[in-house]
């Protein structure tokens, strides 16, 4: 916590903040090790009500000295096991557990039967959740279980449906036997919020899954239905899913692993029927704002869900068996017997996906054909079309290779991505009337040939080119264009010939395209005015970048020209470029010149350099920077290099610097010490590297914080012996990506 954030929270909570001179406190923060705690504990403290332990080990009884708690927070504790004296703890309200090494909770903890609120929270590379203890059922006052795992193996405590005052249960894993059922749901009339059903396949039917009795439920609004990945029948999947009804107060639903070939009725746009006043809106999803339908391998066919009037989000993935999205999707005549009714009720709008914004369409590899719906009337009277998509704005199709058609009625589509599509009209299609697109993305497009096959009426804002290995030709795109992004097109051998018309254009990233060779700005033109980024990577062919180019742009604040093997020149003065701030230069071995007007740059920040076929180049762009406002160098060697360049020893006002691919350097010379303001190093792949600066230089590096050592496998060596006493004082220390704690070593 910042400190002024810290003595503002102190002063507002003065009077129930533990001080030594206040013998009434009833907040107390902890942060020393157990043996401290229990020496500096004065009895004065025992009586707080609320306790926040952070960062240290906890001794197993200390717990019972502070019987009168109500609020107990462990924060990244570094013990391992919580201390079974917590069940001394009876008037315990609220307990949580962030981000701590405990891995089970003791039995002991059941005995606190005035717990309303237990919160465990754990970090995201946690690889072994949490175990609930067995009888949890004897926490009757239980209102609020705030924990969540993916791990779907973790078996719930048998008889959760004993606890009838829980609200709050993000997850559920059916198990086998007595006390573990979907049954156990059941009884649990108060839960609200989000809440997520796993191993459906252990339920046995319709039956079994109406023992849940969601559509009872009217608060929890955050549904997830899960099946495990094995084959099953396809009708129990069936069942079960029918029987899972949720209330119709429901906002989001996730299904994943379903096997069932069809859909239940519930998820349908309205129940079908033949008369409308059987269309009953009490069983109607009316609410429902988010829907993913994620593998559900073995359905042909996607439910009608054109009516839903409040769904905004709709992904579909994983759908191995679909082969075509035609009007079932939309919904079906019968799902317009009780429209009219509906509109007037102001429940339901007459169009196709009326609030739908965003829809995703993954991993549907025999997807071949998505269709359309003809216009159709209101059926209220009034003159007018049916309009589908009305509100679409984002449209993401991804690894869908088949497709061969697509609609083409997206009135108001912003944003277009498209991944690994073999056929070029369904994106033509989409286009074609989608004059308000101002964000296209493609990747992996083998047909795509010529930008302006698939543009016509935009006017794009950003654009995307990726894996598009016949792309020759990107005119097309517009004036207005402020991101361009090619990535990975090998045919192309050029970049627009009015691109320096671009005049909004802010960022050009051109990578992994090797056959430009040259970017062409006319005579007499001033390049883009307004670029702040430029990005040049793994453009063999490419051998200058034009002076033009750059010349008075004021706004660049990024340069990088990186992998560029036959890069020969920079004839470019970046005093031209007066806000650069990061300039990277490296891994070009042909460059025989290096930019002028470095020395001037007070906002450069950020320098990566090298490896230079010539040592003087490196050793004059160093000279130049020797007043500079540096502050992060990486300087790269070539592996017959045998020594830092010394002028480096100049850039005192460097905080972080990594040394890479100094291949025949032994010892780090002292000098190094004068980087007084260094505070993160890097050594990297310098394979005969075995000593650091002398002991003394290596301590005039007071402000050293953090070591990073990967790929010196020598050094690595003399770490553990040698040279251990030269980085004692360094608080944070990695080899290979490792943290090192050297009392091991």
């Amino acid at each position: 916590m910042h400190d002024f954030v810290f003595d503002l929270a102190r002063s507002v909570s003065r009077s129930d903040s533990a001080r030594e001179d206040h013998y009434q406190s009833r907040y107390l923060v902890l942060n020393s090790s157990g043996v401290e705690a229990e020496v500096n504990l004065n009895d004065k403290f025992t009586s707080v009500s609320t306790l926040d332990w952070l960062e240290s080990v906890m001794p197993g009884d200390i717990l019972a000295k502070f019987r009168y708690l109500r609020i107990l927070r462990l924060l990244s504790v570094t013990s391992e096991v919580l201390p079974s004296s917590i069940s001394k703890l009876i008037h315990l309200r609220l307990l949580e557990i962030s981000y701590s090494r405990i891995r089970a909770l003791p039995e002991s903890i059941c005995k606190l039967y005035n717990l309303q609120t237990l919160i465990i929270l754990e970090s995201g590379d946690q690889r072994i959740g949490m175990e609930l203890p067995k009888g949890m059922r004897n926490l009757i006052n239980l209102r609020h279980l705030s924990f969540f795992t993916f791990d779907s193996e973790l078996q719930m405590p048998k008889g959760m449906g004993q606890l009838t005052s829980l609200q709050t249960l993000q997850f559920f894993n059916v198990g086998k036997g007595k006390g573990r059922t979907i049954g156990e749901l059941g009884c649990l009339k108060n839960l609200r919020g989000r809440l997520q059903i796993r191993n459906l396949e252990l339920v046995n039917g319709k039956e079994g899954a109406q023992q849940a009795d969601l559509l009872k439920k009217p608060y929890v609004d955050d549904l997830g239905f899960q099946w495990g990945s094995g084959n099953r029948e396809d009708d129990n999947d069936e069942n079960v899913l029918e029987g899972l009804q949720p209330h119709p107060n429901l906002h989001s639903l996730r299904i994943r692993n379903y096997n069932g070939g069809r859909f239940p009725k519930w998820l349908m746009t309205m129940a079908v029927c033949k008369n409308s006043m059987d269309a009953s809106s009490s069983t109607r999803l009316n609410k429902l704002v988010k829907l993913r339908l994620r593998y559900c391998k073995m359905c042909t066919e996607v439910p009608a869900l054109g009516l839903l009037p409040s769904l905004q989000f709709l992904e579909l993935k994983g759908l191995e068996n679909l082969k075509s999205i035609g009007p079932s999707f939309y919904g079906s005549a019968d799902d317009y017997c009780g429209l009219r009714s509906s509109r007037n009720s102001g429940e339901l709008s007459s169009n196709l996906f009326p609030a739908l914004k965003t829809l995703k369409l993954v991993k549907m590899p025999n997807l071949i054909e998505w269709l359309g719906v003809e216009a159709t009337p209101t059926g209220d009277g009034n003159e007018g079309l049916r309009v589908f998509f009305p509100s679409l704005e984002d449209l993401n199709i991804k690894m869908c290779p088949k497709l061969t058609t697509a609609p083409s009625n997206f009135p108001i589509l912003k944003k277009l991505t498209i991944e690994k599509m073999d056929q070029l009209l369904p994106v033509k299609q989409i286009c074609s009337n989608a004059t308000t697109l101002n964000d296209l993305w493609i990747k992996g497009m083998p047909e795509l040939t010529c930008v302006q096959d698939v543009l016509t009426k935009q006017n794009l804002e950003w654009l995307t080119l990726e894996d598009c290995p016949n792309l020759i030709d990107i005119q097309g795109c517009g004036t207005s264009l402020k991101k361009l992004d090619i990535i990975n097109c090998e045919k192309l051998s050029e970049l627009p010939e009015d691109l320096h018309q671009l005049q909004a254009l802010e960022t050009l990233n051109v990578m992994q395209c090797p056959n430009i060779k040259s970017i062409a700005i006319p005579s007499g033109q001033h390049g883009i005015k307004f670029l702040r980024e430029l990005r040049i990577v793994d453009c063999s062919g490419l051998k200058s970048l034009p002076a033009e180019m750059l010349h008075s742009r004021t706004s660049l604040s990024r340069l990088a020209v990186k992998r560029c093997s036959n890069f020969e020149s920079f004839p470019i003065d970046l005093q031209q470029t007066p806000s650069l701030v990061t300039l990277l230069l490296s891994f070009c071995p042909k460059l025989t010149t290096i930019p002028k007007g470095l020395n001037p740059l007070s906002c450069l920040r950020v320098l990566s350099i090298g490896p230079f076929p010539d040592l003087r180049l490196e050793a004059e762009l160093l000279s130049a920077l020797a007043s500079s406002s540096v502050r992060a160098l990486t300087i790269v060697g070539w592996p017959h290099s045998n020594s830092l360049p010394e002028q480096l020893q100049y850039l005192t006002a460097i905080t972080l610097l990594r040394i890479s691919k100094f291949g025949s350097v032994e010892t780090l010379p002292d000098w190094l010490g004068n980087l007084g303001s260094l505070e993160r190093l890097h050594l990297i792949d310098c394979e005969k590297l075995r000593y650091l600066p002398p002991m003394a230089a290596m301590r005039r590096l007071t402000k050293l914080r953090f070591l990073s050592i990967a790929d010196c496998p020598l050094l690595q060596e003399s770490c553990s012996k040698s040279e251990r006493l030269k980085i004692s004082h360094i608080p944070t220390i990695l080899i290979d990506d490792e943290r090192v704690d050297l009392t091991q070593l």
